[in-house]
């Protein structure tokens, strides 16, 4: 067991993986930790990646998987768990920033803004959004608004 204390499974968690493990296997397996439980996203091909990759964050947000001032994973690391190109996550990144939902530490990462009201913020938008698109879709088939509530309060009951 002493031979795996060199490794970099032992250097960065602490403990011995019981076999040899190639630089593969570490990555995925440092992936598996850092982005531990986290299902991923299905990638809807009419709307463009890094807009979705930011949907996907804010969720991580909202759901309180990522918490105020909470490191978000870094490019590679995110690039490699949804399986797209690095210069889409920074792209989605760089746009968080821009909005104020992450900031960035020079050297250490990106990180959840410190703000807890950034992500009640989110979350109210996220909802009025999911909302309106729901009654555009439902006026479009000619549902009027009585019974739009009629079918709400059938599907929640």
């Amino acid at each position: 067991m002493t031979k795996f204390r060199n490794s970099l499974i032992y250097q960065r968690f602490g403990y011995s993986y019981p076999y040899p493990l190639d630089s593969t296997s570490i990555i995925v397996y440092y992936i598996t930790m850092t982005l531990e439980g986290l299902k991923k996203p299905n990638f809807d091909p009419n709307l463009p990646i890094y807009l979705q990759i930011m949907n996907f964050v804010k969720k991580l947000i909202v759901r309180g998987v990522l918490k105020p001032g909470d490191k978000v994973p870094s490019v590679r690391d995110m690039a490699l768990f949804l399986g797209v190109n690095p210069n889409t996550v920074q792209k989605a990144y760089e746009e968080l920033e821009r909005d104020g939902t992450i900031f960035t530490k020079r050297g250490q990462g990106n990180f959840v803004n410190e703000d807890k009201s950034v992500a009640v913020k989110l979350k109210e938008a996220m909802v009025k959004e999911v909302i309106e698109r729901y009654k555009k879709e439902m006026e479009e088939l000619g549902i009027s608004k009585e019974q739009i509530l009629i079918l709400l309060k059938e599907m929640l009951e």
